[in-house]
């Protein structure tokens, strides 16, 4: 059932003032508040529905986390030879559903850009700038070992506590490397502490 809520509050585009001063607006000029009309005030109607429970997404195979700027499949794909293994990353949307956290597309991206930045190999810190591509990387075809060295860092811990407390469906396998929920119940595999 939709819902409807309403309320005066101050005008955010002009500050309650009622008036605009903007790029064209010089020495001591204004105009009319597009927004409140003037009155420095402006009426917020927000129609909703309440929450009650995550709604199905009809169509959806497999769950990313992220793309990062690249197109995604749920299907490999071969790209100039090589195979993108979109399959073996990401995570089922039916385990996505019960909580699992999806894994990267490690043959297409590395770990800095699943980071969002927030994360640099030791080779990194020597060759890549803020926003560089890893198209451009020197380091590109040493991806597998930027994989490896973030997989066993120290800090991946601190970089995923949030979701692992949240998730807790990241386990170490017996190789140091994390695994997914749908892995985790084969012998070997350990929670991380």
């Amino acid at each position: 059932m939709k819902k409807v809520f309403e309320v005066d509050i101050k005008c955010q585009s002009c500050n309650g003032t009622g008036l605009y001063v903007g790029m064209a607006e010089r020495d001591g000029a204004a105009v009319v508040c597009y927004t409140c009309k003037g009155t420095g005030k402006y009426h917020h109607k927000f129609t909703y529905e309440e929450f009650s429970g995550r709604v199905k997404c009809d169509g959806v195979t497999r769950v990313y986390k992220t793309t990062c700027g690249f197109v995604h499949t749920p299907e490999d794909v071969e790209v100039d030879g090589k195979m993108i293994e979109f399959s073996k990353a990401g995570v089922s949307y039916g385990d996505w559903l019960t909580g699992c956290a999806p894994l990267p597309v490690k043959t297409l991206y590395c770990p800095k850009m699943w980071t969002g930045q927030r994360w640099d190999s030791e080779a990194c810190k020597k060759h890549c700038l803020v926003g560089c591509s890893i198209n451009h990387c020197p380091n590109r075809k040493n991806m597998p070992e930027c994989w490896e060295e973030y997989e066993t860092s120290e800090n991946i811990k601190q970089f995923h506590s949030c979701r692992l407390l949240r998730w807790g469906h990241y386990y170490r396998n017996t190789k140091g490397r994390l695994a997914s929920l749908s892995e985790c119940n084969q012998p070997g595999r350990q929670p991380l502490k």
